[in-house]
């Protein structure tokens, strides 16, 4: 019974009602990144389709080199991809609460900010790999068009910068709340230094 209004009233509940809130200017301007993402996709692979050779690159070496060769439907494959990814991360959000593990211990005090992070974090990806996946289908079509001899740098720096957003936001989250219930236990320890000032 506990757990029930604990689900109703406690942390958990808070962090549903923050995850629920309408979206800021630059969750607006992520999800309109993502979109567009997606919809150069499926731009690009709809307008280069009948100009496709029977055989386009289907993985590429470290090199950004084509070491794989396949039937042109492949490219289809990737737009799947992406289409999955799109939905599956804008459904995220409509998990339940209990689903989602932070590096920090959630409370109703930091719920807040943990959703809001959480929102960052998961519009971030989301255009990030929408990005990474328009850029990998248009370079596939240049290299199988003869118009490119390989991937370009963007290719990896795309990568990069997601795996950048998300190492470097779980350090944040987990510092900064660390930081807070450090400065929480000395408030209300009797037997911290700050108690004995105050």
């Amino acid at each position: 019974m506990n757990g029930g209004k604990d689900r109703q009233n406690g942390p958990l509940a808070r962090l549903q009602q923050e995850l629920a809130r309408p979206l800021s200017r630059w969750e607006l301007v992520l999800e309109g990144l993502a979109l567009a993402g997606l919809l150069a996709t499926l731009a690009i692979a709809a307008i280069h389709w009948g100009a496709l050779p029977d055989r386009i690159p289907i993985h590429f070496g470290l090199s950004g080199r084509p070491d794989g060769y396949g039937d042109r439907a492949a490219l289809w494959f990737l737009v799947f991809m992406q289409v999955a990814l799109y939905f599956g991360l804008t459904g995220v959000f409509h998990l339940p609460p209990e689903a989602f593990n932070f590096p920090a211990s959630l409370t109703e005090e930091n719920a807040p900010r943990l959703a809001r992070s959480l929102r960052f974090i998961i519009r971030s990806a989301k255009a990030l790999v929408m990005g990474t996946f328009a850029h990998w289908v248009w370079m596939t079509v240049a290299v199988a068009r003869g118009r490119a001899a390989g991937l370009s740098p963007w290719s990896n720096l795309w990568l990069v910068a997601l795996l950048s957003l998300v190492v470097a936001s779980c350090w944040y989250i987990a510092r900064r709340e660390r930081r807070g219930a450090g400065q929480e236990e000395s408030r209300w320890n009797p037997g911290s230094a700050d108690s004995k000032r105050s």
